[in-house]
C-alpha cells in the first residue's frame, strides 16, 4: 500500500479601530474608549491518495473554510508613570469575550525632560 498525503493552508486578517480620549493632569493620564472591527478568513485544503495492490486507487480531496468577523468595544487609560515610563489598562469587550491587557512601556527618544 502507497500513500501520499498534502495539505495547503491560507489566512488573511483585516481590523480597524478608532479610539477618542481626552488627557487628564498636565497629560499623566489619558482615559479613551473605541471600537474595533476585525475580519478573518482561513481556507484549508487537504488531498490524500491511497493506492492498494490489487484494489486500484482512492483519492479524497477536502476542503474547508472558516470565517469570523467581530466587532468589540475598548475601554482604556495610558498613563505617564515617571521618567520614560509609560503604562497602559486596557479592556476589549463583545458579547462573549472579555479581554483586559496591562503594558508598560520604556519611551526612547520622545520624552522630554
Amino acid at each position: 500500500m502507497a500513500e501520499a498525503a498534502s495539505a495547503e493552508a491560507n489566512s488573511h486578517s483585516h481590523s480597524i479601530s478608532g479610539r477618542i480620549g481626552l488627557n487628564l493632569f498636565d497629560n499623566r493620564i489619558s482615559p479613551y474608549g473605541g471600537i474595533r472591527g476585525t475580519w478573518q478568513n482561513s481556507d484549508v485544503k487537504t488531498h490524500i491518495s491511497q493506492v492498494v495492490s490489487g484494489l486500484g486507487e482512492s483519492t479524497s480531496d477536502i476542503s474547508q473554510k472558516f470565517e469570523r468577523d467581530t466587532v468589540e468595544g475598548i475601554a482604556g487609560v495610558d498613563a505617564h508613570l515617571w521618567g520614560p515610563f509609560f503604562g497602559r489598562l486596557e479592556t476589549t469587550f463583545n458579547g462573549s469575550d472579555v479581554s483586559i491587557q496591562f503594558k508598560i512601556i520604556y519611551g526612547i527618544g520622545f520624552v522630554h525632560p
